[in-house]
């Protein structure tokens, strides 16, 4: 079945309930059907059917949720009692699948990129920030849902999903266990866009998601096994007192579904022409901010810094803000408001007129460049923001030169595009399992990670990194007035020389 008829058939099947009916209805929640979840892909002829909905992913992740609590409701009587109101729990994590995704600006996570590149500190510029705020206000001003929410019982409710969907303050097990369902290594969230857009970009058929609900377990931990596991290098924090682990008997079918989410990062990774729209997008966001055209919303502010919050107020939903906030319809209308704009980005939806001149993969990047790199990516509040400042200064050095070579060229800020990449760890490989040894008739429970306890996945670290490259775009109609023998041999090894020199 496909994930599109499996979507379709458990949303007739599963018959939400008034409040989950009523919050699909509200403004916050119809605004994701006009927000794409893979952002700019389906402007890549390859990837032209994936135009599927940040709605379409929080309707599935409703229904994953379902099925899933059930299932660990299950698993828990067949075990032992959990110390939680399965009701409660149900009501809390149900509609906080429903408004995980409600903070996200135009094209997704695209949006958050921009503000990260323009902003030194953007740890406010969190699309999990902005649901919870959404759920916590919707909850409490919308008068009809407010209603029917104090008709559950459920005392606190809006509170509770804000600190589910921000994941702090998880001083329950309902919480705890909520958090694990929705944001983990491995969750209801990622299992429905890993399958969705995999369907979507049409890479060929996979099973029902709501099959991985079977590969769950939850464990309780004693002081004794947590005592056991705390000095493993891996564990980054203790268990909570119920953990929801992958059973031992499953972890191959974890891995299926951590293949799903390194080939979509290979994608993201390494088709130029969606790294090129994502730069494109970028810089023309820049050009509309500093340079807005009379017909702009961004116009009637006088100084950057007042045009700067409000971009990101129009990206990003705030409960009271009564302007318009953009989807990607009005951000894309936006954009071609300045003729520069409109030039490059319906250029790179019809063709990719660039050159990548040179790509260099991690592998082929001196050790010192290398650790300056992963230095910044872990500085998560400013990576994205210093990773953009040395673009830009690699690119204004190539400007230079070029106009070395050809002082009669002319180029502007989309001429010249240079991409480096965030440095991560491919973090699902932390999901965590119950493994049982036997050593001389002893018996032995341990919790370990999915890469601990299956030798293949030690690998796909290296994997992941291997389809991360720092490239360099020449846009063609400048790169053809290069002398042969600059475009040949000496811009590459210069710029090169300036990359693995002064850079670091």
């Amino acid at each position: 079945m496909s994930l599109f008829k499996w979507n379709n058939f458990r949303l007739k099947e599963l018959n939400f309930n008034d409040i989950e009916k009523e919050i699909l209805k509200t403004p916050f929640l119809t605004r994701l059907k006009r927000i794409k979840q893979l952002g700019t892909l389906d402007w890549i002829e390859e990837y032209t059917f994936a135009k599927h909905s940040r709605f379409h992913h929080t309707e599935g992740v409703l229904a994953l949720s379902i099925k899933f609590i059930d299932y660990l409701k299950n698993v828990s009587n067949e075990d032992f009692a959990l110390d939680i109101n399965w009701d409660e729990f149900a009501i809390l994590a149900r509609l906080a699948a429903l408004y995980h995704d409600t903070g996200h600006g135009p094209f997704s996570h695209l949006s958050e990129k921009i503000l990260k590149s323009l902003y030194d500190d953007t740890s406010k510029f969190r699309h999990e920030n902005n649901s919870a705020t959404i759920a916590k206000f919707d909850c409490n001003n919308n008068k009809h849902l407010k209603k029917l929410i104090e008709d559950t019982g459920f005392t606190n409710l809006p509170e509770q999903i804000e600190k589910v969907l921000i994941g702090k303050e998880l001083d329950n097990e309902t919480l705890q266990l909520a958090k694990q369902l929705i944001s983990n290594d491995i969750d209801i969230d990622r299992l429905d866009y890993l399958y969705r857009d995999y369907q979507q970009m049409k890479r060929g058929f996979v099973s029902d998601p709501d099959f991985f609900a079977s590969c769950l377990s939850i464990n309780k931990f004693t002081n004794n096994l947590i005592n056991q596991i705390s000095e493993l290098e891996l564990i980054k924090k203790p268990p909570n007192k119920y953990e929801i682990t992958i059973q031992q008997d499953n972890i191959i079918d974890a891995i299926m579904i951590l293949l799903l989410r390194l080939n979509e990062r290979r994608i993201f990774l390494s088709n130029k022409t969606y790294i090129l729209a994502n730069k494109i997008i970028l810089k023309a966001t820049k050009e509309l901010v500093d340079n807005p055209p009379d017909t702009s919303l961004l116009s009637r502010y006088s100084n950057d810094e007042d045009r700067y919050m409000n971009l990101a107020k129009r990206f990003f939903p705030e409960p009271d803000y009564k302007d318009v906030v953009w989807d990607d319809n009005s951000f894309y209308v936006e954009l071609l408001g300045l003729e520069e704009n409109k030039k490059r980005i319906t250029e790179i939806q019809c063709k990719n007129n660039y050159r990548n001149i040179l790509e260099l993969k991690w592998n082929h990047i001196p050790l010192n460049l290398r650790n300056v790199l992963e230095e910044i990516s872990l500085e998560r509040k400013s990576s994205i923001y210093n990773l953009n400042k040395i673009s830009l200064l690699i690119e204004d050095e190539i400007k230079s030169m070029i106009t070395k070579y050809l002082s009669s060229i002319t180029l502007n800020n989309f001429d010249v595009m240079v991409d480096i990449p965030v440095v991560q760890s491919f973090e699902e490989i932390y999901m965590k399992v119950i493994t049982k040894h036997s050593f001389i008739g002893k018996e032995t429970t341990l919790l370990q990670t999915l890469s601990e306890s299956s030798h293949l996945l030690e690998s796909f670290n290296d994997v992941y990194m291997d389809n991360w490259g720092l490239n360099i775009f020449i846009h063609n109609n400048k790169y053809t007035q290069l002398p042969k023998e600059v475009k040949s041999e000496k811009l590459i090894k210069e710029i090169q020389e300036y990359i693995f020199g002064s850079v670091v």
